[in-house]
Order: C-alpha cells, then sequence, then structure tokens
C-alpha cells in the first residue's frame, strides 16, 4: 500500500541547491568580511608602527642633540684664565 512519496524528491532537491547556494553566497560574504577586516587590521598596524618609529625617532634624535650639548657642555674646557695683570711685566721691564 505504498503510495509514490518519491515525487517530492524533484521539489527537496531544488531545496538543496537553494539551501547551498545561499550557504555558499554567506561563506563567501563571511569570507568578504573578514578579508576586509584583516585588511584593516593591518593597515592600522602598520600605522601605528609607523608613527611609533616616527615618534622613537624623533625622541632618539632629541635624545641624542641633547647628550651632544651636554658632553660638549662638560667636555669644553673652561675659559682661559685672565692675564695676568699688566703691572709685572712693567715691573719686569722698569726693573730691567
Amino acid at each position: 500500500c505504498s503510495s509514490g512519496g518519491s515525487s517530492s524528491s524533484s521539489s527537496s532537491g531544488a531545496v538543496v541547491v537553494v539551501v547551498v547556494a545561499v550557504v555558499a553566497v554567506v561563506v563567501v560574504a563571511v569570507v568578504v568580511v573578514v578579508v576586509v577586516v584583516v585588511v584593516v587590521v593591518v593597515v592600522v598596524v602598520v600605522v601605528v608602527v609607523v608613527v611609533v618609529a616616527v615618534v622613537v625617532a624623533v625622541v632618539v634624535v632629541v635624545v641624542v642633540v641633547v647628550v651632544v650639548v651636554v658632553a660638549a657642555a662638560v667636555a669644553a674646557p673652561l675659559p682661559p684664565p685672565p692675564p695676568p695683570p699688566s703691572k709685572d711685566s712693567t715691573h719686569l721691564h722698569n726693573k730691567a
């Protein structure tokens, strides 16, 4: 008494195809979104790294300049002592 219930197989096949198509579209959309997010994250990371590198370079340059200036100030010879008063030379000249 089994009546042909397999007549709905064609419609179920169409439903399966539609479901597979929808799943494929969703998967592609998710992959695209993930790729876009990854690209954005990579760009942000690169920008942050560049900014940090620039800041570090500026800080290093400032530190080097300060160190050079301080070292030059410390290593600079003291100003020469004032020449002895000329009365000594005149005294020697007068004595001669």
